[in-house]
């Protein structure tokens, strides 16, 4: 595909994935639409394969992304911490918590150039394998690569801040096409749709039960942890 079609076909993702969640958002809420757009974001990333000219290299018990600066929207993280209250036993649980606690230590004092260059595992990374796969953030699901070399270099080296030359446009494109168009709604429907640190939103969702509050009356959510793009309706 040439850069014309493959900006094409990212606008129509874009609204579709927009009308979609905000008719859901709307009938049933800011969760159901969670659900929703993942499944539907799968079947974009299924037929993106092929448009490019390389394939993905990404493959199981691969975790070097893992280890880089995320942003999440508020129902994203809301919808992880339910995923593995559901899904882990006490124990487990407790242990994503401190993983939690402990990570956002490290990141709070870094600037966000320096957390960029900094690794830092995330919280829902277990023995190389990620405990919230299912409930994983869209742009998570997004990232990939086609050569593991340039992610193992990454890793070793984060100082570099290399970015993502790895990525496949048409994959690239299709994916944030499908992340503008669900948080646009979200927004529509006067939620906040912030793309939030991961690590610092985490741990603020989980140590301040004000922030679902603060979600349920459509006001900013996190106020400690770093925002990387203010909500629409809130800017």
């Amino acid at each position: 595909m040439n850069q014309y079609e493959v900006l094409a076909r990212a606008g129509e993702i874009a609204e579709a994935e927009h009308r979609a969640s905000l008719i859901t958002c709307q009938r049933n809420g800011p969760e159901s639409a969670r659900r929703a757009t993942l499944r539907r974001y799968e079947d974009v990333l299924r037929s993106s394969v092929g448009l490019d000219d390389r394939a993905v290299a990404c493959q199981t018990g691969c975790s070097y992304c893992c280890y880089i600066r995320v942003v999440a929207s508020p129902v994203e993280i809301f919808g992880l911490i339910d995923y593995l209250q559901s899904n882990l036993d006490k124990t487990a649980y407790q242990a994503f918590e401190q993983r939690v606690h402990a990570a956002a230590e490290v990141v709070r004092p870094l600037s966000r150039e320096v957390h960029m260059r900094t690794n830092v595992a995330c919280p829902a990374l277990q023995d190389a394998r990620c405990i919230a796969y299912s409930a994983r953030p869209l742009r998570c699901r997004g990232h990939h690569s086609w050569d593991a070399q340039i992610c193992i270099n990454e890793y070793d080296n984060p100082e570099m801040a290399v970015g993502p030359v790895s990525h496949l446009p048409v994959r690239g494109y299709s994916s944030g096409a499908h992340i503008q168009g669900f948080e646009a709604a979200l927004a529509r429907n006067e939620y906040d749709a912030g793309a939030y640190e991961f690590i610092a939103a985490l741990h603020e969702a989980l140590t301040d039960p004000e922030c679902r509050v603060r979600f349920s009356r459509r006001e900013r959510v996190f106020l400690r942890a770093p925002c990387d793009r203010e909500s629409p309706l809130t800017e």
